[in-house]
């Protein structure tokens, strides 16, 4: 049906133009029959390639579409991912804040009862030594 109509309105153009040539309303020289050989042309190539113009250009579309769904798909693992290792680290964050609680209060008390510790410890060494060197006098 669409052929009909098309060649239709070709032969409706073609009579028009006939008319129009025949009361030189219209002059055939050069440019006239140069230019509408091109229409022509550019007629019958719209007629002949749109549909695999049509064709070519919605698989495009469509590797296009696939293409960015993939990207978007791809972004938004990607910052899931990141969200979860955020997370992660805030986690990590708080255990060593609670390390280092820990450790300072360690190191206060170690600090604290250091001078004790260090007096002790020559104490029971030189009570050691004094031992020592009675048992050696003694056993001369």
């Amino acid at each position: 049906m669409r052929r009909v109509i098309n060649m239709l309105n070709i032969l409706t153009i073609s009579l028009i133009t006939l008319i129009l040539i025949s009361n030189k309303i219209i002059l055939l020289n050069e440019e006239i029959l140069i230019l509408s050989c091109f229409i022509i042309f550019l007629l019958l190539a719209y007629n002949y390639t749109k549909k695999s113009i049509y064709i070519d250009l919605n698989n495009r579309k469509i590797l296009i579409k696939d293409s960015l769904l993939l990207a978007f798909n791809k972004l938004i693992t990607n910052l899931l991912q990141q969200l979860i290792w955020e997370n992660k680290n805030q986690k990590l964050i708080s255990n060593f804040t609670f390390l280092q609680i820990y450790l300072y209060t360690i190191v206060e008390k170690i600090y604290q009862n250091l001078p004790k510790t260090i007096l002790q410890n020559y104490s029971n060494l030189y009570k050691k030594k004094f031992y020592i060197h009675i048992i050696l006098n003694n056993k001369c």
